[in-house]
């Protein structure tokens, strides 16, 4: 069965409580990361998922709430020896 994980609903003004944009679909043996927002790579953690876990990245579009995080994702999974 399909997992949906809100891991931040979006907000330009960095809140306390509420993360940049950022949701995490599980299907299979697949994990696609859409969109990485601010926030979003210590949201992944917190959910107990690695960054090494994730398959596929859509980014919905280039606005910073929504792709800010990209290059701590990349670097990240990087520094694990994957990507």
């Amino acid at each position: 069965m399909p997992r949906l994980l809100l891991l931040g609903t979006g907000t330009p003004a960095p809140l306390a409580h509420r993360g940049g944009s950022s949701y995490l679909l599980q299907t299979g043996d697949q994990t696609l990361l859409i969109d990485c927002g601010p926030g979003s790579v210590r949201r992944l953690l917190e959910a107990g998922i690695a960054t090494t876990q994730i398959d596929h990245l859509l980014l919905t579009h280039l606005h910073y709430d929504h792709c800010v995080d990209y290059a701590y994702l990349t670097l990240t999974r990087w520094d694990q020896g994957v990507g």
